[in-house]
Formats: structure tokens, sequence, C-alpha cells
């Protein structure tokens, strides 16, 4: 289900990472520009370039790195039990203003809204992964359940679940 109808509001009291953008793309098989049908493994939020991202919870940067196709990307890591940890990558960036090792709040600025990489429009792609210590594995799973939206018509803030 493309959550087009969903736009992120400044009225929304949780924490989004970036603030008045549209959700273009979610989670899971999407057609591509080719129109192949391919994973997506996270949602997109367009907004103009240059847009703060913010992070959604209080986390470390466990990683600030440029990757194979040159997009900019931040990941954080948040423990959510013995040997687990939430891992939530922001992609695209256009600027980044953490470094690894800082830890930062719900909230905290980390970059700008960009389109580096392989992107054909400024917008953040974030991503979600459960990180097992003992496997040492990561498992990609739905953003869905870290995030608040605002329903631009009813301007009532939500999570889904």
């Amino acid at each position: 289900m493309l959550l087009s109808s969903l736009l992120l509001l400044a009225v929304c009291d949780a924490p989004v990472p970036v603030k008045s953008s549209v959700i273009t793309s979610d989670y899971g098989n999407r057609e591509w520009i080719d129109g192949t049908t391919q994973f997506h493994s996270g949602f997109d939020f367009a907004a103009k370039k240059g847009t703060l991202i913010t992070s959604l919870k209080k986390s470390r940067v466990i990683d600030v790195y440029t990757d194979e196709h040159g997009a900019q990307i931040v990941e954080t890591a948040l423990p959510i039990g013995k040997n687990k940890a939430l891992i939530i990558a922001y992609a695209h960036l256009s600027k980044v203003v953490v470094k690894k090792g800082d830890i930062i709040n719900a909230g905290t600025i980390i970059g700008h809204v960009g389109s580096t990489g392989s992107s054909t429009s400024p917008h953040l792609h974030l991503t979600t992964l459960l990180y097992d210590g003992k496997t040492k594995e990561s498992k990609l799973v739905s953003p869905q359940k870290y995030l608040k939206f605002c329903n631009y018509t009813s301007k009532a803030c939500g999570t889904f679940a």
C-alpha cells in the first residue's frame, strides 16, 4: 500500500525524520522506473533538497559513509534487548552533520535531504534493521513500527503497528 495520502507535518508531536515531507514509496515490493518489480528496503520521504533530517530515536551513530552508488548514509543503533539492536539507516543525504560515535537524541539533526547515489529526486530513504549480536546478522524490517505519522486531512497523529 502506497502511503501517499499521509503527509508528515510539524504539528505531530513525535519525532519524524523529515518534517513536511510526503512518503512517495513504502517498504516492500514495488514497480521500479524500468517496469520491473523489486523489493524496496525502506520508506522514501520526498522533500526539498537541504530540508533537515532528524533522528527518530536516542541512539549512537555507528557509521557515516558513501556507498558504492555514491549515496551518503548515516547509520544509528539503539539497544533493544540483550544482544539486540535496532539499526536505522538514513540515505541520500546532501550533507551529514554527525560523526561516527556521536550519541544523539530523538529529534537531533543528523543531516540534510539530498539526491546522492541512485536517486531521481531529493528524498530521505529510511531503512530499519534488527541486529542480533549473537548471530552477528541483521534482518530488514518495515519502518512502520518505528514511525509516527500525521494524516494531513485530519491532522491526527498515530502510529502504525
